[in-house]
């Protein structure tokens, strides 16, 4: 375990240094960001589910996998809720708060962790982790981030508008993925397209960890722990949380890698997308978004290999 953790965290720290020297300024890393969003990580996402026998009996635990995933954001978002009312936060802020608690980075880190430590099995029950948390995110989240701007910015959203947002490249990736494989249509795939979108998938590591390592470049730690706020936010959300989720995994008869991959969306940190949706729906908090996803994202870079050793030691 502490071998693949050495390996993904040194290729985050060739990002780092990366950004820090200028080899990768904040345009180069956009760059890379949008590579790894459009090409790579559909890629994995189609590789994966392609390794796999798609039967009933896979399909099935995928959709127990969302079922599960789905408790998991609601109790997020409940949580994060009495958090909010709890410490009094502002209606703008507490609302950008509680869409950035309720999240995980299970695309970024979570993908490539999940592939690193539990496999393709793995992989692609965070993949149905991943597939819930866009619903949540782009129908209550939205919800929540428009709130702070007026009942009258969330009366001029549709349902159809909700389903584009919600239907971006990996969700899309994960649907064709998932009809090639039940349709056999997979066997009929040329080689050569096998070959490109394995060799397209091998990008994702690598280029999630230098990406989080860039971005992580562009920021002082001794910065950010000044602002008391976010600390707070993003200690709560990495200990007590992921604390809640493993006696609940514990508890309920939850299959173990189910477990192991609950557990490990839980001490990941704060989704890297969702400065973007404070830009887009609550412009006046991005710069505190951001500030929660670097500090959070420097926090999980602990709590991640604890909730692995606990994950595979206690469900192993």
């Amino acid at each position: 375990m502490f071998a693949q953790f050495f390996v993904l965290f040194s290729i985050m720290g060739v990002g780092f240094l990366s950004g820090r020297l200028g080899g990768i300024n904040e345009k180069g890393n956009n760059g890379i960001g949008w590579l790894l969003m459009q090409v790579a990580m559909p890629a994995l996402l189609l590789n994966s589910i392609f390794s796999l026998e798609i039967g009933g009996g896979v399909l099935a635990d995928f959709f127990l996998m969302a079922l599960f995933s789905s408790g998991w954001f609601l109790l997020f978002a409940l949580l994060s809720r009495g958090y909010a009312a709890w410490q009094h936060l502002p209606k703008g802020f507490g609302n950008m708060v509680q869409v950035s608690m309720l999240s995980t980075n299970n695309g970024f880190m979570g993908f490539p962790i999940a592939l690193a430590f539990f496999g393709e099995k793995g992989l692609f029950f965070m993949v149905a982790h991943n597939l819930i948390m866009n619903v949540f995110l782009f129908s209550y989240g939205v919800y929540k981030l428009r709130r702070a701007g007026g009942d009258d910015e969330i009366k001029k959203r549709n349902p159809l508008s909700v389903i584009f947002e919600i239907l971006n490249t990996n969700v899309v990736a994960i649907i064709l993925g998932l009809a090639l494989s039940l349709t056999g249509m997979v066997e009929y795939m040329p080689e050569a397209v096998r070959t490109m979108i394995s060799l397209l998938s091998g990008l994702a590591t690598p280029l999630s960890m230098i990406y989080i390592g860039a971005t992580l470049a562009g920021s002082s730690v001794s910065v950010l722990s000044h602002d008391r706020k976010v600390v707070a936010v993003s200690v709560v959300r990495l200990t007590l949380y992921p604390a809640l989720i493993l006696v609940l995994c514990l508890l309920l008869p939850i299959p173990p890698m189910m477990s192991q991959i609950l557990l490990l969306a839980a001490v990941l940190p704060t989704a890297a997308i969702v400065p973007v949706m404070t830009g887009t729906y609550a412009n006046e908090q991005k710069e505190e978004a951001t500030k929660i996803v670097l500090f959070s994202t420097v926090i999980s870079l602990a709590t991640t290999p604890l909730g692995v050793f606990l994950a595979t030691t206690l469900f192993g």
